[in-house]
């Protein structure tokens, strides 16, 4: 096998690869399109040229915008719970020791401030 050939068959993804790569990428860029400009003004071919896609690979990976937005939002809560969710499980003690703390400053404030 020559060097040429070689990097060839490095570079070859197979379908699912491609698949999956452009959909973490639209993904991506539509969780970034909403929190810049919010649902009602986000533009799909502006998503997905962020993306570094067209918006028919948009299209192929997804129904409509709403399909879109909701698979984001189902995607931004697994990826962040993945990294830092378990910080905030219930019998996690870092969570108990945040959750009193804030309840103890909001019920000082609540009764210092002026009615």
């Amino acid at each position: 096998m020559t060097e040429q050939t070689a990097r060839r068959s490095r570079a070859r993804f197979t379908q699912a690869d491609r698949r999956a790569r452009s959909r973490s990428a639209l993904l991506e860029a539509t969780a970034r399109g909403i929190s810049r400009v919010g649902y009602g003004h986000l533009v799909l071919e502006e998503v997905a040229a962020a993306a570094g896609y067209t918006r028919g690979a948009l299209y192929h990976q997804f129904r409509d915008k709403d399909a879109l937005v909701l698979t984001t939002l189902e995607w931004v809560h697994d990826t962040w719970y993945a990294e830092v969710g378990s910080v905030f499980d219930e019998d996690f003690p870092l969570w108990r020791r945040w959750w009193s703390s804030r309840a103890a400053t909001r019920s000082t404030a609540a009764a210092t401030s002026p009615a």
